[in-house]
């Protein structure tokens, strides 16, 4: 018995050390999350004593954990972060807006809007920022939900607090409303407010040449049409480019032009791709109606 007694002992005793010499500092975590080793960060969040977690380290692991699309496990540590009574009303907003975009990314758009506004709740506390990143978070969970009109008063709202880098994305998201809403002169404006070296040029841009082909504005089309293809020639493979290419030509009477846009694409779609048969359509209709007149 005193054998066995033994062995146990220094089992325990061996499990602690083992234990000891696996548990890590906590700004190991914060360091691994600072230096994006978001894996190395949760490794060293686990192995950490329970007793030593704090909200600087549960903040680190649970941005870790949604970096490594683990959004359940984000959130649980989030709501650890929440728990404490002790977290000043900005760091509460922050969560709650962490928290919103989490939901948001997962489809989840009548609670992101829950969280949007928990966080604008504490509007006294929190930097202007970080206001319109919660009143842009309300939007977009509008225009999800294709409340559009809500959405565009939230954005007008975000932009009124927005800085520099947040402003692009607004103008963007606020004239895709303004477009769903018909109102094609708003959006037109708000899209070209998008600079050229912001990641959301590309899509404004198309969604500008939409508004312009819905007017009937193909000289200003021809013009985006030839911009879209030398700042962004990967963005310009897209048969409803070829599209809008077949109507500026029509518009300019010049059949070999829409003939010459046709042939390309016949190597590049599908026979069945919707734009190219509505392209071939319109070039139809066109020689259909100059047959006609001659």
């Amino acid at each position: 018995m005193k054998i066995k007694r033994f062995f146990t002992i220094a089992a325990v005793l061996n499990l602690i050390c083992v234990s000891n010499s696996l548990a890590e500092h906590p700004i190991n975590v914060q360091k691994n999350a600072i230096n994006k080793e978001y894996y190395k960060a949760m490794v060293s969040f686990e192995r950490l004593p329970r007793q030593k977690l704090n909200k600087e380290v549960l903040l680190s692991a649970a941005q870790s954990a949604w970096a490594l699309s683990l959004p359940d496990t984000a959130i649980e540590l989030f709501d650890k972060i929440l728990d404490d009574k002790n977290i000043s009303n900005k760091e509460r907003a922050k969560i709650y807006l962490y928290k919103g975009i989490i939901d948001f990314q997962e489809g989840k758009y009548s609670i992101s809007q829950i969280f949007a506004k928990k966080a604008l709740s504490f509007s006294n506390d929190i930097s202007e920022s970080l206001k319109s990143a919660a009143l842009k978070l309300l939007g977009d969970s509008y225009f999800k939900l294709k409340l559009y009109g809500e959405a565009k008063r939230e954005y007008i709202e975000a932009l009124k607090y927005a800085d520099n880098n947040q402003q692009p994305s607004i103008y963007l998201q606020k004239g895709m409303a303004e477009f769903y809403l018909g109102s094609f002169d708003e959006a037109q404006k708000d899209l070209q407010k998008v600079s050229m070296d912001n990641e959301d040029a590309p899509l404004a841009i198309k969604l500008l040449m939409k508004i312009l082909l819905e007017k009937k504005d193909y000289q200003k089309l021809k013009k985006w049409i030839e911009v879209l293809n030398i700042e962004f020639p990967d963005e310009f493979i897209d048969s409803w480019i070829d599209y809008a290419k077949v109507k500026v030509a029509i518009s300019e009477d010049n059949k070999r032009e829409a003939l010459k846009v046709l042939e390309f694409a016949k190597d590049k779609y599908p026979e069945s791709d919707s734009w190219i048969n509505l392209a071939r359509a319109s070039l139809e209709t066109y020689l259909w109606n100059k047959g006609v007149k001659n």
